[in-house]
């Protein structure tokens, strides 16, 4: 297989296999039901911080001990 070969399977055979797996993906995104999993993927970016303040003063009270004081055993 020659270079000619190789550039004419990629310019016809390679750009119809790109297409498709583009359409396959366009229809995984945007099928039935996904709305609201796509939703709430969307907010996890501002919805972290506050479950995040809110467990600070757990993960204080974890600090000192568990994993860290078997180490210094």
């Amino acid at each position: 297989m020659n270079y000619e070969n190789l550039r004419y399977f990629a310019d016809t055979w390679g750009l119809v296999v790109l297409a498709g797996i583009f359409v396959l993906m366009l229809i995984f995104i945007f099928r039935r039901g996904t709305t609201k999993k796509y939703e709430a993927a969307a907010r996890i970016a501002t919805d972290a911080p506050e479950h995040l303040e809110s467990d600070t003063s757990k993960d204080a009270d974890r600090t000192g001990s568990g994993a860290d004081a078997e180490r210094k055993d």
